[in-house]
């Protein structure tokens, strides 16, 4: 599948070998956040990686938005990639 171009996950957990993502405020499905998610699930499906799970995770903005939007969290859920919303 290929991931044309890196992907750097925010953070990487090892113990659970978890990729994380992290976002600040709110964010709609955008033509690069499209391409953020078509090289999450190509990594994880990549067996030379030790990355077996991908999680995005949203966070507060100080102007109060927060999370994904409906188009975007659908499309999550449909690449089996969970997402938590931390709220102040």
């Amino acid at each position: 599948m290929g991931t044309r171009g890196y992907r750097y996950p925010d953070v990487y957990d090892p113990t659970t070998p978890t990729a994380m993502e992290v976002k600040n405020g709110f964010w709609d499905l955008s033509d690069f956040v499209k391409e953020q998610i078509r090289k999450d699930v190509a990594l994880r499906a990549d067996v030379q990686t030790p990355i077996t799970r991908v999680e995005w995770h949203f966070y507060p903005h100080r102007n109060g938005g927060v999370g994904p939007s409906d188009v975007l969290r659908q499309e999550l859920q449909r690449n089996n990639i969970p997402y938590i919303i931390h709220t102040p």
